[in-house]
């Protein structure tokens, strides 16, 4: 982990020091669709909740209409998902319904290549790749009929460090000269199995202090 700050200093650093290089701040929301495999059972269940980023929003001009657009976002996700366990043999019967709440902090990667059909309108498309660095996964399990709480350690065994995605489809507008607002698809393999995926439909806002 250290020696991914180490990087993303050093990649700031030397975009800093180009002259025809933009960099912004950025803020941004997400609803995301998780689609899992349980921690109880081997079912792929769906889950919904939000996703909250901060972090910083790069420009290289490749061609006119064209440019390389990457975002360093530092990601705060909470997802929920309720389902009903529980086994039935011919002495006992028991079942309990379960909710299942994971907390995630991460570094978000979005590498975008961006498209003007109109180099002096505002509209912009772009698509590209999603990296995720995760630094904190924590499930939590509630048992909704006796509200008991039970944490499942900081990082559980079924997230990885690593996960790639693909952006399909991002477009945005320009507001000002210095400001943006855009929007953007997200499908990001979430687990070490295959089944386990998110989409995200993403809004955010960027504001160039260097342009």
């Amino acid at each position: 982990m250290n020696r991914i700050f180490l990087l993303l200093f050093v990649f700031t650093s030397l975009v800093f020091a180009q002259e025809n290089v933009k960099v912004g701040a950025r803020l941004g929301t997400g609803f995301n669709i998780y689609f899992w495999r349980s921690y109880l059972s081997s079912h792929t269940n769906d889950a919904l909740g939000m996703s909250y980023d901060a972090g910083l929003a790069f420009g290289f001009p490749i061609l006119k209409g064209f440019s390389f657009t990457p975002e360093l976002n530092f990601t705060y996700r909470n997802i929920q998902s309720s389902n009903s366990y529980g086994y039935d043999d011919r002495e006992l019967k028991y079942y309990a319904e379960i909710e299942e709440s994971r907390t995630e902090y991460l570094l978000g990667v979005p590498l975008l290549f961006e498209f003007r059909p109109n180099i002096s309108g505002f509209f912009y498309m772009a698509i590209g790749a999603q990296l995720e660095f995760l630094f904190v996964s924590k499930l939590t399990l509630k048992n909704l009929d006796d509200d008991i709480s039970t944490s499942i350690g900081r990082k559980h065994t079924d997230r990885n460090f690593f996960d790639l995605g693909f952006i399909p489809f991002a477009f945005g507008y320009v507001i000002k000269e210095r400001a943006r607002i855009d929007h953007k698809i997200v499908v990001t393999r979430t687990g070490e199995n295959s089944r386990d995926y998110s989409a995200r439909f993403d809004f955010g806002i960027t504001y160039y202090f260097k342009h």
